[in-house]
C-alpha cells in the first residue's frame, strides 16, 4: 500500500514539473506568427470600415488608416440609393434558386448511382464525371443560343438554370463518396423492415450524408453568389440586375456600342485605297460610326445620331487616322 502511495506521489510531482516547464517556456515563434496572421486578417477589414466612413476629400488628403473625424455615412446612403436592395435580393434569389435544386438532384442521382445496378446508371455516372472536364467558357455560345430560343434572355432563370447544370458533376461526386461509406448492413436492415428505396433514401441516407450536403450547399452557394460569366453574357440592362457579392456591385458589365465607348464623337472613315490585299470596293463598303446607335441611312452609312452627325472633311486630314491604324 505504501509503495502504491509513493508511486502516485512521484507521478504527481512529475506531472507538476512537466506542467511548470511547459508554462515557463512559451513558444515565441508560434506566438509571433499568430499575431502576424491576425494583423494580416484584421488590417484589411479595418481599412474597409474606416474608409467607408470618410468622404472623398478626407480619403485622398489624409492618412488612409486614420480614424474619420467626424465619421460620415454618405457612402452608405449612396449605395442604398443606387438599387442596392434590388441587387442584393436578386443575388439571394439566384443563390437560393440554384443551391436547393443542385443539392436535391445531386443527392438523388448519387443515391441511384451507388445503390442501383445496371449499365445505364454506370453510363450516367461516367457522363456526370465527364462534365468535370468541360469548362464553362467552352459552352457559353450554346448556352446563349438555348437561353435566347427559350425566351429567357435577361431574366433570373437564365442565370439559375446553367448554374444548376454545371453544379451537378462535382456535387454528385462528393455525395456519392459519402453514400458509399454508409455500411450496407444498415440498408439491408431497413429493407427487412419493409421500407422501399424512396423511404430508405430519405430516412437513412439523407441524415447520414448531411455533412456532404452542407459542404455542397456552401460551395455551390458561393459559386452562384460570385457568378460573373453568366450574368455578363445572359443579361443586359433590364430587370435581371444581378449582384456579384454582398457589396451590391453589379455582376454584369454594361455593354456599350463601339461608337459610344469613346465618348460618342469619333468617326471612322475608311480609306478608299487598297491596303495590303484589301480591295478598294471593300474599303468603300465599310461603315462609319458617330454618337449613339442610330439608323441606316439611304446611302448605306450607319448614322449614330446624338451629339454628332456624320462629320465631313476631305483630303489627308480626314483619312490620316485610318491610314495610321492600317499601318
Amino acid at each position: 500500500m505504501t509503495d502504491v502511495m509513493q508511486a502516485s506521489t512521484k507521478n504527481a510531482k512529475s506531472v507538476r514539473d512537466t506542467g511548470s516547464r511547459g508554462v515557463g517556456k512559451p513558444n515565441l515563434l508560434a506566438g509571433f506568427f499568430g499575431w502576424f496572421w491576425l494583423a494580416v486578417v484584421i488590417i484589411p477589414i479595418y481599412y474597409v470600415v474606416v474608409t467607408s466612413l470618410k468622404n472623398q476629400g478626407d480619403y485622398f488628403t489624409g492618412n488612409p488608416l486614420a480614424l474619420p473625424i467626424p465619421p460620415t455615412f454618405e457612402a452608405y446612403q449612396e449605395v442604398f440609393a443606387n438599387k442596392f436592395g434590388t441587387y442584393f435580393s436578386n443575388s439571394v434569389i439566384v443563390a437560393v434558386g440554384a443551391v436547393i435544386p443542385i443539392v436535391l438532384f445531386a443527392f438523388m442521382a448519387a443515391y441511384a448511382i451507388v445503390r442501383g445496378k445496371g449499365r445505364f446508371l454506370k453510363f450516367c455516372n461516367g457522363l456526370f464525371l465527364m462534365g468535370l472536364a468541360i469548362p464553362i467558357q467552352a459552352t457559353i455560345v450554346p448556352i446563349y443560343l438555348m437561353i435566347t430560343k427559350l425566351g429567357l434572355y435577361d431574366t433570373l432563370p437564365a442565370i439559375i438554370l446553367p448554374a444548376i447544370a454545371f453544379g451537378q458533376p462535382l456535387s454528385i461526386l462528393i455525395i456519392s463518396n459519402f453514400i458509399r461509406d454508409v455500411p450496407k448492413e444498415l440498408f439491408e436492415s431497413m429493407r427487412l423492415d419493409g421500407l422501399n428505396d424512396w423511404q430508405i433514401m430519405w430516412r437513412l441516407a439523407f441524415p447520414l450524408t448531411s455533412p456532404a450536403l452542407v459542404t455542397v450547399a456552401i460551395y455551390q452557394g458561393l459559386n452562384a453568389w460570385n457568378g460573373f460569366l453568366f450574368p455578363l453574357i445572359l443579361t443586359v440592362a433590364g430587370q435581371a440586375d444581378d449582384a456579384a457579392g454582398a457589396v451590391g456591385v453589379p455582376g454584369r458589365v454594361h455593354r456599350e456600342h463601339p461608337c459610344r465607348a469613346g465618348g460618342g464623337d469619333r468617326v471612322h472613315r475608311p480609306d478608299p485605297r487598297p491596303v495590303r490585299g484589301r480591295p478598294a470596293a471593300a474599303a468603300q463598303r465599310s461603315h462609319r460610326w458617330s454618337g449613339q446607335i442610330g439608323r441606316q441611312t439611304h446611302d448605306g452609312v450607319r448614322r449614330c445620331g446624338g451629339r454628332g452627325a456624320l462629320r465631313g472633311g476631305s483630303g489627308r486630314d480626314r483619312d490620316r487616322p485610318v491610314r495610321a491604324a492600317h499601318r
